[in-house]
């Protein structure tokens, strides 16, 4: 008689903070309590790594398989020499400042690299496309080149990257932000209707990316000088193709009244405007609320 197939499960990239673990052996949580399959590393016990079987925690063996590594260098690496043997590797990234990776040194054909932030709250480890700073072999074929592909734990949830390497540099496979960064104020960001708008007024600017798909959201309550509002791309960013619509949600209130508007990206500038008798147009002069957030494709 043929056995029922294993069923296939998807697993969404926050998920990996139920099934790779690590504390002490104090506070390591029973088997029974936690996904089996899960791996926990002992920091207390030379880094053991133990597997959940449903029922207990066992020894996990690693060869063939994972190394594992819990690093923190701060600051920006070039060539980073991680210690990379012939197995795929797990690291564990516990920085205390933000750290750039223009490189990883090392690399094997077909080696697989999970790198997991799991710095303090809020703290970027962030990775450069093909940066001449680290050696040809040693370089990231990232999916976006218009700037760093980040990872930030918000929260306990610990952004993640991984890296293929394959014909002579290490490529992305797969790339989750983890928690959002907030963009720095900046006046120049903020032009036209936006403009004079000083930062006491942006009571949200902030913005995640998975992959090339970013996010973002706004929330200003100020004063406006009249006009279109306009707002630089956040990070500073390119965005794919033509400019691009975007119908909400976006909310408002100016000097004459409240409402819905749309968004338009023209060359990295996203423009908004307020929505009257069906045709756009731009804020009133006087005090202005507005609420938007959005989805861009970029480069």
């Amino acid at each position: 008689m043929l056995k029922d197939p294993t069923p296939t499960i998807f697993m969404p990239y926050h998920a990996l903070d139920n099934v790779l673990l690590r504390g002490t052996r104090a506070a390591q949580p029973a088997a029974t309590a936690i996904t089996p399959g899960a791996l926990y590393c002992v920091t207390n016990e030379g880094n053991k790594l133990e597997r959940n079987s449903g029922t207990a925690w066992e020894a996990f063996d690693q060869d063939g398989m994972f190394e594992y590594f819990v690093l923190s260098p701060t600051g920006t690496v070039n060539d980073w020499a991680i210690g990379l043997g012939a197995k795929n590797a797990f690291v564990f990234w516990t920085g205390t400042a933000p750290l750039t990776v223009t490189g990883i040194a090392g690399g094997k054909e077909g080696q697989r690299l999970i790198i997991q932030n799991y710095g303090g709250g809020g703290i970027p480890l962030s990775f450069a496309h093909n940066s001449a700073a680290s050696i040809a072999a040693n370089r990231l074929n990232n999916w976006v080149s218009s700037g760093l592909t980040s990872t930030i734990n918000g929260g306990g949830f610990g952004g993640t990257i991984q890296y293929l390497y394959l014909a002579g540099i290490w490529r992305l496979i797969a790339h989750e932000q983890g928690g959002w960064i907030n963009t720095p104020f900046l006046a120049a960001d903020w032009g036209a209707g936006f403009s004079g708008i000083g930062s006491a007024a942006i009571l949200l600017d902030r913005y995640r990316i998975s992959g090339n798909t970013m996010q973002w959201t706004i929330y200003i309550n100020g004063s406006s000088p009249g006009g279109v509002g306009q707002k630089k791309v956040p990070g500073g960013f390119t965005v794919r193709g033509p400019n691009e619509y975007f119908a909400g949600p976006i909310a408002f209130t100016d000097s004459l009244g409240a409402g819905l508007g749309l968004q338009q990206n023209i060359s990295g500038i996203l423009n908004f405007y307020r929505i009257t008798n069906a045709t756009w147009a731009a804020f009133a002069a006087g005090a202005l609320a507005v609420y938007a957030s959005g989805t861009l494709e970029i480069t």
